[in-house]
């Protein structure tokens, strides 16, 4: 199995307090959701996955959501940087 090499992290909102950022979480609900090689699309499942987080968002309009992209190994360093960032913002609730 090809190992993780990049990260991205987006962050919701995108202009949080700093405090916000430096805070202990008061909450964590880690979620996975797995792509496709080279792709950033969401499949079906990670919709529903991602449905509870997208109500959370919306609900506590307040807070601050931190999501991380990741890739494999296959593929060049560089487009690989660029795949994780794009499945960073993948969520259709980071997007305004």
């Amino acid at each position: 199995s090809p190992a993780l090499t990049n990260r991205r992290a987006v962050a919701f909102p995108p202009k949080a307090p700093e405090a916000k950022k430096t805070a202990p979480p008061l909450a964590t609900r880690p979620v996975n959701i797995y792509f496709a090689t080279g792709r950033a699309a969401l499949d079906p499942n990670a919709r529903q996955v991602l449905d509870p987080v997208a109500l959370t968002a919306q609900t506590y309009s307040n807070a601050y959501i931190r999501v991380e992209g990741n890739t494999d190994n296959v593929g060049g360093a560089q487009s690989n940087v660029v795949l994780s960032q794009r499945r960073a913002q993948a969520p259709p609730f980071l997007r305004r």
